[in-house]
């Protein structure tokens, strides 16, 4: 089991989603797992975050259209298959 899981919803923070992800691999724990929820992302977030899991295997992409509100709805779809024994939660900016 992974110590944790860490979930970062987004929607279109091209310029600080990197550094959002950056932080959470900074932390110097190997055990995890980064799940990126996109609500309705456009194209050119979808090619950083692409970028983002070419270089690092622990990142997961769910690509969602966009929901109501804040997309809230596909957080709770993503952590029913986190594996991590704990949860945190990363904003995107």
């Amino acid at each position: 089991m992974l110590r944790a899981s860490v979930l970062i919803p987004t929607h279109e923070r091209r310029a600080t989603l990197p550094f959002a992800v950056k932080s959470v691999q900074s932390q110097g724990i190997d055990e995890i797992e980064i799940l990126i929820v996109g609500d309705g992302v456009d194209d050119r977030l979808r090619a950083i975050i692409e970028k983002l899991r070419a270089d690092d295997s622990r990142i997961k992409f769910f690509d969602f259209p966009k929901g109501p509100r804040h997309g809230e709805i596909y957080r709770d779809a993503v952590l029913r298959q986190a594996r991590g024994r704990i949860v945190c939660y990363q904003c995107d900016d």
